[in-house]
């Protein structure tokens, strides 16, 4: 129920005023001056003051006027029997919302006033409180975006810290990467080290989706890495020499640890004294592409992506080369900025590249010709190895 204030120094006109006011369905007080209503207004709630305009001592106007110096929301009314048009305009420029002239001769107008002024100032008030919900909001939401571009970043930081620290170089061979992060935390990750003075081993893979999960997924990859060699260097298994055994093991680490991920992997070891190079694809995609001697052939797979079952059907198979050996890998990130609207098209562009025979990765990645400034759909991650001749 709206609270009303009526103001006159009329007990008349104040009594009658309030009782029907009080008939229409509001809660009414009502004080006979200025001073009075102003310690309603400090000791209770008010939402709309009709009050007189000639009073002894402080007048309406000077109620009016307090209010507004307050910054009070209270709306108010002016009824007076003085209906001089100076009055009327010092009140509206003060901020009364309506004026009526004593006796009140349609009082149904004069409630219809009250009603309109009320629903006017409620209106504004929910504007008001939206307003400040909605910057509240707005402030959280910044707050949540700088915890979360703090949190990308530093989950990049990790990922970049999983990396190759440097091109690795053996023999005559050079196994060098690049990755260009999109704007979201990816799955997208890239390996290779030697585990004997003969024999290096590379792989990429790219985990599905987007976020942390998809980052702790490449996480437990590069554990499950390093988990193998440590076996291998301490003589407890061999698995790390087995390209399908590979694939197998972190499949089965990547399905049981409840992340809802699965992975494209192709594994390959690299045999530089006997020139072969046997390798797993776990339906990665773009094949990765392989140049021996003057042929390229693609790595294509022959069992599903890593984590959807628990076993699969992956096979080693084996390349081997005379002279000339080169290969190229990426995620299919990099056919999101690829020029072309067929994947036939894209994929002759890579096979055009590694045609080449260029060294330098930077060099592909330049060939590709985008912008390492511009902000990516995907993560592109391109590896390459090759024998410089």
């Amino acid at each position: 129920m709206e609270r009303l204030l009526v103001v006159d120094d009329d007990d008349a006109v104040r009594h009658s005023l309030s009782a029907f006011l009080d008939d229409c369905g509001y809660h009414v007080m009502h004080v006979p001056s200025v001073r009075q209503a102003l310690n309603v207004v400090e000791q209770s709630s008010v939402d709309l003051i009709i009050t007189d305009l000639r009073m002894p001592g402080e007048d309406g106007l000077d109620l009016i006027r307090t209010l507004q110096n307050s910054c009070s929301s209270i709306p108010s009314i002016v009824v007076s029997g003085a209906g001089e048009m100076p009055d009327v305009v010092a009140a509206l420029r003060l901020g009364a919302q309506d004026y009526f002239i004593k006796p009140l001769v349609d009082l149904e107008l004069f409630e219809h006033s009250i009603r309109r002024v009320l629903e006017r100032t409620k209106l504004v008030q929910d504007n008001a409180k939206y307003r400040e919900e909605l910057e509240e909001t707005n402030k959280r939401l910044r707050h949540h975006i700088e915890i979360l571009q703090s949190d990308l970043e530093a989950g990049r930081n990790v990922q970049q810290r999983m990396l190759p620290a440097e091109p690795l170089q053996v023999d005559g061979y050079k196994f060098q990467h690049t990755i260009h992060p999109s704007s979201y935390l990816s799955g997208d990750f890239v390996d290779y080290f030697l585990i004997s003075p003969n024999v290096a081993c590379a792989l990429i893979a790219d985990v599905s989706g987007h976020g942390v999960s998809s980052a702790l997924a490449t996480v437990l990859i590069k554990n499950e890495v390093m988990r193998l060699r440590t076996r291998w260097r301490t003589g407890q298994s061999q698995t790390v020499l087995n390209p399908s055994l590979v694939v197998a093991h972190i499949n089965k680490e990547l399905k049981g640890s409840n992340l809802d991920k699965h992975a494209t992997m192709c594994w390959m070891m690299i045999d530089f004294e006997a020139q072969q190079i046997s390798y797993a694809n776990a339906a990665h995609y773009p094949f990765p592409l392989v140049r021996v001697d003057d042929n390229v052939r693609a790595l294509e797979p022959d069992g599903l992506a890593l984590g959807i079952l628990p076993e699969g059907n992956w096979q080693t198979h084996h390349l081997s080369w005379r002279s000339g050996f080169s290969v190229f890998a990426c995620s299919d990130g990099l056919f999101e900025v690829l020029p072309g609207d067929k994947l036939e098209q894209k994929e002759q562009q890579l096979r055009d590249m590694i045609e080449t025979n260029q060294y330098d990765i930077r060099q592909y990645a330049d060939g590709f010709d985008f912008s390492e400034e511009a902000e990516l759909p995907d993560d592109i991650t391109m590896l390459m190895i090759n024998r410089q001749d």
